[in-house]
């Protein structure tokens, strides 16, 4: 396993969970959603270039899944609470 191998986990179970509440989400929930994981690849982009870390390739990854995440996010029609 590498290093950064459980942020594409992270991506990937995130759009799983969403996709399982996708009828049921807010437009808000779901900004929400897409802000928390980019936040966090967000800081380990930081961390790495902090530590000078040279592998990786599973951040990058992981940042191309969560952009197309963003992406499918952004065509979704939401629940709206009146």
């Amino acid at each position: 396993m590498k290093p950064l191998d459980y942020l594409i986990d992270l991506v990937e179970d995130t759009r799983h969970a969403f996709m399982q509440a996708r009828h049921d989400i807010t437009a808000e929930e779901a900004g929400a959603v897409t802000q928390g994981t980019r936040a966090l690849l967000r800081a380990t982009r930081r961390k790495a270039q902090r530590e000078a870390e040279d592998r990786t390739e599973e951040l990058k990854t992981a940042e191309f899944l969560q952009d197309q995440f963003e992406a499918a996010v952004a065509l979704f029609s939401f629940q709206e609470i009146v």
